[in-house]
């Protein structure tokens, strides 16, 4: 795979002449930088509007903290252990 360079010239310099004096700017890197930002920004909108993720999925929500999962997790166990129901929990750090 190639890649485009874009050469801009360094503020504060006269003279052009010495090809240090220019700041080369990858664009492939810089465009590959910049779809990453764009899906990471739409994604997780798009699994909101679209209603995909579960109630206890919280890693890739906005504002989805681990507190916030705690909590749920917490009150669905209280929940089942009130009606006497048998309970698992299994917790993963992948």
């Amino acid at each position: 795979m190639s890649a485009s360079s874009v050469l801009i010239r360094n503020p504060d310099t006269q003279d052009y002449t010495k090809v240090t004096l220019y700041r080369k700017i990858p664009l492939l890197s810089w465009l590959n930088q910049a779809i990453k930002n764009v899906v990471a920004e739409l994604l997780p909108n798009e699994d909101e509007r679209r209603a995909v993720l579960s109630n206890c999925e919280f890693g890739s929500r906005k504002k989805g903290l681990a507190i916030d999962a705690a909590a749920i997790l917490v009150d669905i166990v209280h929940s089942e252990l009130n009606e006497a129901n048998i309970t698992r929990v299994l917790l993963m750090d992948i």
